[in-house]
């Protein structure tokens, strides 16, 4: 194998020095197969290259991310394990949890890109903010969609900021292309499973009231 290292004792023409070495059976070895570890781990051969003194024996650093180790420990979101039934039995006889979502369509497509490149991309590059509130939008349908499985969850609120004291945060007619269409979801899913659906909304959204009721539907909304 190759280590390479900076040398602090040579001349900026040569400060880095490579030393290589091979294990035994050179002739005939299949180098491309994966060899067998006959040693135990140990760091302190790193801590030498790094410290440009010799390891003791041939040493290998590699950087790599192990996609079948992540598959294995981290599942799809659709697969992943929920704590919401660990709850049931701690929930007082009546009660019921109503879940909020992770900031949920819009404030999480500003929290991405921030409002200012949002407003300039309305009008620059239409098909990737659609493309980018897709990508939002189709993650926070999925993971109501999960909770709404668990039989302790009595209603899910829609917490999404829209609008300034004044009117929305993006035009009426951007609101209902690019943010709507994900709430309407969201609150379909809630009455298939026959739960209610609430919105928070922080701002003035007089100009998306009459889309809040008759178009998401949605059965309430919570005022700040």
């Amino acid at each position: 194998m190759c280590v390479k290292r900076w040398s602090s004792t040579s001349t900026p023409t040569n400060r880095m020095t490579t030393t290589t070495e091979r294990s035994e059976g050179g002739a005939g070895k299949d180098w491309g197969a994966a060899p067998k570890c006959t040693a135990e781990p140990d760091f302190e051969n790193l801590l030498a290259v790094l410290r440009c003194d010799r390891p003791a024996r041939p040493t290998l650093f590699e950087f790599f991310l192990n996609e079948r180790l992540h598959a294995k420990l981290a599942p799809p979101p659709e697969n992943a394990p929920s704590n919401l039934d660990r709850l049931e039995p701690e929930t007082r006889k009546g009660m019921k949890l109503i879940v909020n979502g992770p900031n949920v369509v819009l404030e999480n497509v500003i929290r991405l890109i921030g409002f200012e490149n949002l407003c300039l991309m309305t009008a620059d590059d239409e098909s990737l903010v659609s493309d980018m509130f897709e990508q939002v939008g189709s993650r926070i349908v999925r993971y109501y969609v999960r909770c709404l499985q668990h039989g302790v969850v009595g209603a899910v609120i829609g917490n999404d900021d829209w609008g300034f004291r004044s009117q929305t945060m993006l035009s009426p007619d951007d609101m209902r292309k690019f943010v709507c269409p994900w709430h309407r979801q969201i609150v379909a899913a809630a009455h298939a499973a026959g739960r209610p659906a609430i919105l928070h909304s922080c701002g003035n959204l007089d100009e998306v009231l009459t889309d809040i009721i008759v178009d998401m539907q949605y059965d309430g909304e919570q005022c700040a």
